[in-house]
């Protein structure tokens, strides 16, 4: 397998530019997006200002930041959030995925595995 070069890493398509159309059965589709780094962390802090982490404000970034079309304002996502939770729930979960975040904002156990299983060839 080939060693990656710094230019092969950093020809790596930004997070925004990944995206995965999403179905939602009976309604239509919307297209998702993936987080950068960068946006994980700014999100993980924005919710950890108190003692408690802030889901219902996760939730709403989540949605905000990761649905990619059609775009919405953080109020309209945390008006979604009051919907169907099976349809939202499916939203974030495909998010998430996307950007092999777990639900609770750590990385996901495969994408490190797959991360190292890389590095090591």
């Amino acid at each position: 397998m080939k060693r990656l070069t710094v230019k092969d890493l950093l020809d790596l398509p930004n997070a925004s530019e990944t995206r995965r159309e999403v179905f939602i059965p009976e309604l239509g589709s919307v297209v998702i997006r993936g987080f950068s780094l960068n946006q994980h962390r700014a999100m993980l802090k924005e919710c950890s200002q108190g003692d408690d982490f802030d889901w219902p404000r996760w939730h709403a970034l989540l949605l905000q930041n990761g649905i990619a079309d059609p775009e919405m304002t953080y109020d309209e996502a945390a008006q979604l959030c009051e919907k169907h939770f099976g349809i939202v729930n499916g939203l974030i979960d495909a998010i998430l995925q996307l950007s092999h975040i777990t639900a609770n904002g750590t990385i996901s156990e495969k994408a490190v595995q797959s991360t190292e299983e890389s590095f090591r060839q």
